[in-house]
């Protein structure tokens, strides 16, 4: 009640079994209220360089300018984290078990992941549950500060969820919106896989 009639989805409202319900209406988005999700990856070949000038500081100035820029068009903007060199599964416990491909010989600054222990690919390690790898979509200057905050803390191989499992973490956030998908990472071939399966999620 209240719609258009012009909303009105015909092809949809005659498909349905029972004809007593209301017909099905299109829902459009305010024009200027467009969701933007941008994708980091947190991997550890995004460090590729000095302790200044890598592969990972230019990710995350890009994140930065990409989210000033959509939010500056009254765009809301959510930012997640993934990384495509771990999938995390879950245990019986309700925790979580993580497993890591073989990294292959790259050089990773060991200023940037020092702390960070790279495993074996048979390496299995628990993994704690922790706060939510994303930044939920909002607009205005809040947005970009809580955005800024969030990559501010930041770190090389943070996140444990590949792009694929990243997405269904958002999930309740997607339906119902037509987003823009950004995702900033580095392209490698054999890794290509898990960014196709991300798309195909997406």
């Amino acid at each position: 009640f209240g719609d258009s009639y012009r909303h009105i989805n015909w092809k949809a409202t005659a498909r349905r079994t029972l004809p007593n319900k209301p017909p099905k209406i299109n829902e459009y988005e305010k024009e200027g209220m467009k969701v933007v999700w941008i994708f980091l990856n947190t991997a550890s070949r995004m460090a590729l360089g000095t302790s200044i000038r890598n592969g990972f500081e230019y990710a995350i100035q890009a994140v930065l300018g990409l989210s000033n820029f959509y939010l500056g068009r009254n765009c809301r903007v959510g930012v997640s984290y993934f990384n495509d060199e771990k999938t995390a599964t879950s245990t019986e416990k309700g925790g979580y078990r993580m497993s890591t491909d073989s990294l292959g010989s790259i050089l990773v600054m060991p200023d940037i992941a020092s702390h960070k222990t790279i495993p074996s690919k048979e390496d299995l390690e628990p993994v704690t549950e922790t706060t939510e790898d994303f930044v939920i979509p909002d607009t205005g200057k809040r947005q970009f500060y809580t955005i800024n905050n969030s990559l501010l803390n930041l770190d090389v191989y943070e996140s444990r969820y590949n792009l694929q499992q990243c997405i269904r973490k958002c999930r309740g956030y997607l339906v119902g919106t037509n987003p823009l998908f950004i995702i900033v990472t580095m392209i490698e071939e054999r890794r290509l896989k898990t960014v196709l399966e991300g798309l195909a999620e997406m």
